[in-house]
């Protein structure tokens, strides 16, 4: 697991979510065109992002399709993309890089999606930015994301934000369960060093280059904290809702 690539946050009401996280010192960029926008990027100075999503963009059907289990079989990709939907949120998933993608696909494919190779998204500019990803099947594993091409930020998106933010320190993933089973399986699925992950009063800690991320026993799976760096006033008294702080 090498890094952090971005954090998903829900938002019930899209246009107040991007005020919201404006008003708190980020400049906030929409994925597409503002009147198509389902979904809007804060760019960190450490090569991850927060995407701001508007999970009514799932259409009816595929929310029934979700709900009766029929992605479940067909699309892990589409079962998970349609979850969100009914996922309390506010952080919906944490995806991870991986810089030799195809590999890792291979490595894991028999309990995961197939590789989608084609994904993209048009920019405001008209920009169409590329990448590729899979989903593990299981929903609680962070899904993997490749390169963008070309990057996903320009020079002007990776500004320092108004609030000083630069980056992810650490993210609370709560589980439910048996901690060496579970830790176990994230070691296996991302191939994480011996060094990196660590065993903490509460469950383990897993370091990768951009953010510690803590696993948390508990009674359900679920994200339940980012924290951002370093410490900022406007984060702190703004973005508690969506489950966001921040700290040095």
């Amino acid at each position: 697991m090498k890094r952090i690539d971005h954090i998903i946050i829900k938002a019930e009401n899209f246009d107040e979510a991007i005020q919201d996280f404006t008003d708190a010192g980020f400049k906030v960029y929409y994925g597409s065109k503002k009147e198509k926008a389902y979904n809007a990027l804060i760019y960190l100075q450490d090569h991850s992002f927060i995407e701001i999503l508007k999970t009514q963009v799932v259409p009816p059907l595929a929310r029934l399709l979700t709900k009766w289990g029929v992605f479940r079989v067909i699309s892990p990709i589409f079962h998970r993309l349609g979850n969100f939907y009914f996922k309390k949120g506010p952080i919906l998933d944490y995806p991870v890089y991986s810089a030799n993608i195809k590999a890792f696909h291979e490595r894991v494919k028999k309990s995961s999606s197939n590789l989608k190779e084609d994904a993209k998204r048009k920019k405001p500019d008209g920009t169409v930015v590329t990448w590729k990803c899979f989903m593990p099947k299981k929903l609680h594993l962070p899904f993997v994301m490749s390169d963008y091409h070309p990057q996903k930020m320009s020079e002007n998106e990776t500004d320092t934000h108004p609030n000083g933010i630069t980056g992810i320190k650490n993210i609370d993933i709560r589980f439910n369960e048996n901690t060496a089973l579970f830790k176990g399986e994230i070691q296996d699925f991302y191939q994480i060093s011996k060094s990196n992950i660590k065993d903490t009063d509460h469950g383990f800690s897993v370091t990768t280059d951009n953010a510690i991320i803590n696993y948390i026993e508990s009674d359900d799976h679920s994200i339940s904290l980012l924290t951002l760096s370093p410490a900022s006033g406007p984060v702190n008294d703004k973005l508690g809702k969506y489950g966001v702080t921040s700290a040095n």
